[in-house]
């Protein structure tokens, strides 16, 4: 840890930041910095001041969806602005790319600007992940905890990502990359990321230091400032300024200093890991391993100064203008080359993992069965992001769906780092197929530890795990815990509309209760569904609300999403009983805590009380609910319909319609026989799963013969969470492979795992 200002002094001077933390300016080659230099283009020579003045904005995009600075607070840019379009507000844009990160180009450009960023440098050719962020400013004279400071960070841990994501150092007899010499790679190689370019290691590192000591030098500057009485004392005040109103509280800054010291940690790893990279076969899974782990603590940094942003008092009339600096976790990863080059290098990641490729790319084709593939394209609506960016209107899924635009890219890039390099082939072909030391003492931890290790997915390493954890995390205590899909909000949607049809008056459904709503990310996109059906409304309550909404100003923090502003105004429970009537409502319970009874008395209470359609989404015998809640949901109803929804790697999430049973007759009857309501996962058994996969919970089995028949589908759903198996590795008597959840209606579940919250802040 960083613990004091000499060790910081050190290491700014070791990664060639100025302790300072002076201008955060980009330097071009010849010396003049990126503010003032001038793009490229010829012009007359009495007009060139004029044209260095407009070299800060860019021109109007006719396809881009821009957003009025007036009246949308920050909070509500969330879901109105498109996460595929480059931040931009008035047709200007305050992050722009630069020069070369770690090779020769002037200044990236581009003749189309309507889609700036998603198409390659027209004067060196490489994606505009390769070029380096900046912040365009007109003056350096901000407060250190302001808007714009928060950005000057932002883009400079952006770099040291794209730095070590799209880039490799270069060592002789280092294997060619899929976009180079193909025909002298071996099955046994482990290769770079996907259209990465290679650099000379001192040139790459020395890029590296740079950006990293921007990083810290502003850091520096930040825990100074917090000492000062003149630089916190408008952070409440309603003349909020981006560059003069601090953004940043103490605790923001001393944890935002925590994730900077790790970063720091997991770039001196990942330096001393290349140094010694094409000695082996060995020493290259290390060294994805520790691209990982900076790309993750570089987003641990970009998590933490959005949150710290997204919780400030921002007025509404500067709301689109900050999103342009501090772009939403969906923009941020989705939109071309912001973040990654998920336009080009991730696509092409993508089609190869899909075997849509050539001959020599159908080996790293993933044994996706037709249904598996199916549910990727057309459920969980990644057919829609083949086409690029260029063909993704507004009006489609992913576009509304931020949430769901953000699985997407994460699994695309996961599918880049993992599964393209064939780490996951060679990692599990050695996790699977033998016991070391490490796996007995990786058993004798989960055999020891708490009930959530071993009812959450095991990856085949640590550095996935972390990796996945990153990816999963951060979004679930932004956003929510589930990702929303089409088919699962139509499913909602009928639920509600069908009891409208040929129904009494009194056996219609008017409402949808949801108990437990968190941000409120489910209800607000019922919300919009719902919209052009008169007499349906959403409503959403919480025992605990996150802060930033006016209904639930006193609250101090919700224990899973912190103060994250809620995406529609959430209720206090309390007042549910008052305005609800169960008879002609409907309940949602979204991922309930199983640390406490409140599935199980939502679902209780709604039923006393005349309900009758329940919707549960989560995961059965797992990560939500609980016994008692899961005994009384299946002994008082039917299970009507299943939508699985995507995964993020540690669990495994379904989206269940439930119906009362109406008739005694349904009593002895018992629930559809789905993998969702804790059956097996072969299709036509209806018997109880008795053990689950620790690789893919999605697999779960009665019996031996069940799990042999099951071996292809086996295969794509492993591939799913980047398991290679060619079926013969996994036992399933083999405690290593699979979990006994025979006992665990009478044990009782475990504890959802407190992610890592987005650290509470009192108001």
């Amino acid at each position: 840890m960083l613990n004091g200002d000499e060790e910081l002094d050190a290491i700014l001077s070791m990664m060639g930041g100025a302790g300072d933390g002076s201008s955060t300016k980009p330097k071009y080659q010849d010396g003049s910095d990126s503010h003032s230099r001038p793009k490229q283009k010829k012009t007359k020579k009495k007009k060139k001041k004029r044209k260095r003045e407009k070299t800060c904005s860019s021109k109007p995009s006719k396809k881009a969806r821009h957003v009025r600075p007036d009246d949308v607070s920050y909070a509500d840019t969330r879901l109105k602005v498109s996460c595929f379009d480059w931040p931009a507000v008035n047709s200007q844009r305050l992050l722009l790319l630069g020069k070369g990160l770690a090779h020769s180009c002037g200044e990236y450009s581009s003749n189309l600007d309507g889609q700036y960023g998603s198409t390659m440098c027209t004067g060196c050719g490489k994606s505009g992940a390769l070029h380096e962020l900046w912040r365009y400013s007109e003056e350096e004279k901000v407060n250190p905890l302001s808007v714009v400071s928060v950005a000057s960070i932002l883009v400079a841990a952006r770099n040291v990502r794209c730095l070590v994501g799209e880039y490799y150092p270069a060592y002789p007899g280092s294997a060619a990359s899929l976009s180079g010499q193909q025909g002298k790679t071996s099955a046994r190689d482990v290769l770079p990321p996907l259209m990465a370019s290679r650099s000379p290691r001192e040139t790459l590192f020395g890029s590296i230091d740079g950006q990293l000591g921007r990083v810290l030098g502003q850091v520096r500057k930040m825990q100074a400032a917090v000492s000062s009485a003149s630089l916190m004392r408008h952070r409440e005040s309603s003349d909020f300024c981006v560059r003069s109103t601090p953004a940043m509280s103490h605790e923001d800054v001393e944890m935002l200093r925590a994730n900077t010291a790790k970063l720091v940690e997991e770039v001196q790893e990942y330096k001393a890991s290349a140094a010694v990279s094409g000695e082996g076969s060995r020493s290259g899974l290390i060294l994805v391993e520790r691209r990982l782990a900076v790309m993750a603590a570089c987003d641990g940094v970009y998590y933490r100064c959005y949150y710290s942003v997204l919780t400030s008092r921002i007025p509404d009339r500067l709301g689109a203008l900050v999103a342009t600096l501090v772009p939403h976790p969906p923009t941020y990863f989705s939109c071309p080359n912001l973040a990654w080059d998920v336009e080009h290098a991730g696509l092409d990641s993508f089609r190869l993992y899909l075997g849509k490729c050539n001959k020599f790319g159908k080996s790293f084709a993933a044994p996706l069965d037709n249904p598996t593939r199916q549910m990727i394209l057309s459920s969980w609506g990644l057919r829609d992001r083949l086409g690029g960016v260029g063909n993704i209107s507004n009006d489609q899924s992913s576009s509304n769906n931020p949430l769901l635009a953000l699985w997407q890219s994460r699994f695309i890039e996961t599918i880049r780092h993992l599964w393209v390099t064939r780490y996951s082939e060679l990692q599990s072909h050695q996790a699977l197929s033998s016991r070391s030391r490490s796996d007995e003492k990786r058993q004798m931890v989960r055999s020891h530890g708490s009930e959530l290790d071993r009812h959450e997915a095991e990856a085949l390493k640590p550095a996935m795990a972390e990796w996945r954890d990153s990816t999963r995390d951060y979004p679930a205590n932004l956003m929510a815990y589930a990702t929303p899909t089409p088919d699962a909000l139509q499913a909602v949607l009928e639920s509600l509309v069908s009891s409208q049809l040929g129904a009494s008056r009194g056996d219609r459904l008017t409402s949808l209760v949801e108990a437990g709503a968190g941000t409120g990310y489910w209800a607000a996109l019922l919300q919009k569904s719902l919209e052009k059906n008169e007499g349906l409304s959403v409503v959403p309550y919480d025992i605990v609300p996150p802060s930033g909404n006016e209904v639930s100003s006193q609250s101090q923090g919700n224990e899973y999403h912190g103060e994250v502003p809620c995406f529609t105004p959430v209720r206090q429970s309390a007042q549910l009983e008052a305005t609800t009537d169960a008879n002609s409502a409907c309940l949602l319970l979204c991922y309930p805590p199983p640390e406490s009874e409140m599935a199980h008395d939502a679902l209780a209470s709604y039923l006393s009380r005349g309900g009758r359609t329940i919707i549960h989404i989560g995961e059965w015998q797992g990560l939500t609910g609980s016994a008692s809640f899961e005994s009384l949901l299946k002994q008082s109803c039917l299970v009507h319909r299943v939508v699985c929804l995507p995964c993020w790697g540690t669990d495994a999430a379904y989206l269940t319609v439930w119906n009362a049973r109406v008739a005694d007759s349904q009593k002895g009857c018992d629930a559809s026989s789905s993998p969702a309501a804790g059956y097996c996962s072969v299709q036509g058994c209806n018997c109880p799963a008795l053990r689950r996969s620790l690789h893919a919970r999605m697999l779960q089995y009665c019996s031996q013969e069940c799990f042999e028949k099951h071996s292809v589908q086996r295969q794509s759903t492993l591939a799913l969470h980047m398991v290679h198996s060619t079926g013969s590795g996994l036992q399933f008597d083999d405690k290593r492979h699979f979990m006994d959840i025979s006992c665990s209606k009478k044990q009782g579940l475990p504890v959802r795992k407190k992610r890592k919250k987005k650290k509470h802040r009192k108001s």
